[in-house]
């Protein structure tokens, strides 16, 4: 775990120095709603450049808790079984209305999956995602707001000897994020 939040640290340093390469910087709060292990919260930080309307986005999210649904999944676990996920993701934009107070916006790409579980063994796994968004505020330069909501896929498999059998992990599923943005 020690690795993944030394991950966390470098994305967030990044993320936080971006802003003078020009671009958009965000900080949102995450909802995640997962096939397998049911809903969890989190956050996160997003950097996009580019033209007007294509930009290249980097993100980052952390999700301290998907084990809702985890007692139910594996029958003879033992313990409280506590799934963290940190999930780096790269991916384009398109914005639809650049320069406007109000600018809708649609994007989608790569995401991997650094999956940690404190009981079983839970391999790190590569998905993708799909997203629409709204931009609120905030023409030009300064602060604005957005909303977006994802399509996340990725699938995973929980190993471990006291197992009969592996157990397939959909972590598939809705998401939503919620934030503030930051042009430069």
């Amino acid at each position: 775990m020690r690795s993944k939040l030394l991950l966390l640290l470098t994305v967030a340093t990044l993320a936080a120095g971006a802003p003078a390469m020009a671009g958009d910087f965000g900080l949102y709060g995450s909802y995640w709603d997962t096939d397998a292990l049911g809903e969890t919260a989190g956050g996160g930080v997003k950097y996009a450049l580019g033209d007007a309307g294509l930009r290249f986005e980097i993100r980052g999210s952390y999700f301290p808790d998907l084990t809702e649904d985890f007692g139910q999944l594996v029958e003879n676990g033992t313990g409280e079984a506590e799934v963290e996920a940190l999930v780096p993701e790269a991916g384009i934009t398109y914005n639809f209305a650049p320069g406007s107070n109000a600018q809708f916006y649609l994007g989608g790409g790569l995401s991997y999956y650094l999956l940690d579980i404190n009981e079983r063994d839970l391999d790190d796994e590569v998905g993708y995602y799909g997203l629409a968004g709204l931009i609120l505020g905030g023409a030009g330069t300064g602060p604005a707001f957005f909303v977006e909501a994802l399509y996340r896929s990725v699938e995973g498999t929980i190993t471990d000897d006291s197992l009969v059998e592996e157990v397939d992990l959909d972590l598939s599923g809705l998401s939503a994020n919620l934030g503030v943005l930051f042009r430069f």
